[in-house]
C-alpha cells in the first residue's frame, strides 16, 4: 500500500458528523434526511499524514457569475 492509498481510506466514526438537512412529517409519520460530514480537522489531519505539514494548502477563488 502506497501512502497515497491512505486518502482513499475510510475516515473513523469519532471524524464524522451527522447534521440533520430537514425534516417534517408525511401520512402523519415524522421522517428526516441526516447527512455525514467528515470534520475539516480530520482532513487536514490526513493530508498531513500523507503529504507532510508544508507540502499541500487550501485555496479558494471566486468566479464571477458562478463560472
Amino acid at each position: 500500500m502506497t501512502n497515497y492509498d491512505r486518502l482513499k481510506e475510510p475516515f473513523n466514526d469519532s471524524e464524522l458528523e451527522w447534521k440533520p438537512q430537514s425534516v417534517g412529517i408525511k401520512n402523519g409519520k415524522p421522517w428526516a434526511r441526516i447527512l455525514c460530514y467528515v470534520q475539516a480537522r480530520a482532513i487536514q489531519n490526513r493530508l498531513d499524514e500523507v503529504f507532510g505539514l508544508m507540502n499541500w494548502k487550501d485555496e479558494y477563488r471566486f468566479e464571477k457569475n458562478g463560472d
